[in-house]
Order: structure tokens, then C-alpha cells, then sequence
């Protein structure tokens, strides 16, 4: 179609999203997933709803569930994403 789709990248096979639980699974250090998580949430809520959308939809709302494996990931989110994340699962 002639763009970039970026819920693609996040989410299709071992998208951006899988890579980032698997390295915190892993303690992968081929993957800073500390350090991705960071850039995510300094550009999140800046004012750029197609990169809010994204990182909600694409990444917060595809981590592990409690019970699932890397759901401690949720515990490393930073401020603003972790913030987002409750409101997405207020119960979870």
C-alpha cells in the first residue's frame, strides 16, 4: 500500500513486542529491552496519536497477562507506560 504499518512490525510473528518479552524472559542481552522500554515511554504521550495508538494497541495491550509467561515485564514498565497499561486493565 505504499507505508509502513507499524502495528505490523510490533505484532505480526516475532514482532517487536514478542522480541522484547522474550528478551526479558531470556535476560537476553542481545536485546535492551530495559533500554527499549525507556525510548517508548519518552515518546509516548508527546502529542503523536498515531505513535500513542501504536504503543497501545501494538505493544501495551499485547504484553502478557498475569499467569503468563513474562507478565513481570508489566512490573518494568516505566512511568507513563505503566500508568497507561492500568487504565487499559484496571483489574489485571
Amino acid at each position: 500500500m505504499g507505508e509502513l504499518l507499524p502495528h505490523v512490525i510490533f505484532g505480526i510473528g516475532e514482532g517487536f513486542t514478542d522480541r522484547i518479552v522474550n528478551a526479558y524472559l531470556q535476560e537476553d542481552d542481545s536485546l535492551d529491552w530495559r533500554s527499549v522500554l525507556e525510548f517508548f515511554d519518552e515518546y509516548f504521550d508527546r502529542g503523536d496519536r498515531d505513535v500513542d495508538e501504536v504503543l497501545v494497541t501494538s505493544f501495551l495491550d499485547m504484553l502478557p497477562w498475569p499467569n503468563q509467561p513474562g507478565h513481570g515485564l508489566v512490573d518494568q514498565l516505566p512511568k507513563r507506560l505503566r500508568s497507561r497499561l492500568d487504565l487499559l486493565r484496571p483489574a489485571a
